[in-house]
């Protein structure tokens, strides 16, 4: 195989990435960038990635950019361990007491926090991924 053909196929390979990259919904977007912080230690820029060719300058596209988010709970574990971890991490979280925190988890969907960078969404996520909570993010 010569320079040319490996030129192909990897032109072939980057190209068939970056349909399946443009396809993923924001909370996958979102997983995508914690596994490649985490895992392939990959330092992304503070404003994020564009999906432009890079011909507008940084300020334009950090003007694109949402800066704020949403998070939202919609469903939960039925086991009550997990309820109640839930419930005790929720009332940290929303500043409120135990009891309100149980009766949100009664009444979801919830917001759990709004108006958040996207560090915090990240971080908001990591944290109620480990108590295997359904997630929602939502551009601001």
């Amino acid at each position: 195989m010569n320079n040319n053909d490996q030129q192909i196929i990897q032109e072939k390979k980057i190209a068939d990435l970056a349909n399946q990259l443009s396809e993923l919904t924001f909370n996958e977007q979102l997983a995508l960038v914690t596994v490649l912080e985490k895992e392939c230690g990959f330092i992304l820029p503070a404003g994020g990635l564009d999906n432009n060719s890079g011909a507008e300058d940084a300020n334009s596209v950090a003007e694109e950019q949402p800066t704020a988010f949403k998070v939202n709970l919609n469903k939960i574990p039925t086991d009550t361990p997990t309820k109640f971890a839930l419930a005790k991490f929720l009332s940290t979280v929303m500043g409120i007491d135990l009891v309100g925190a149980r009766n949100a988890l009664s009444k979801l969907p919830i917001t759990v926090k709004e108006n958040l960078t996207a560090e915090e969404t990240t971080k908001l996520l990591e944290d109620l991924k480990k108590i295997s909570s359904e997630i929602e993010v939502e551009k601001l």
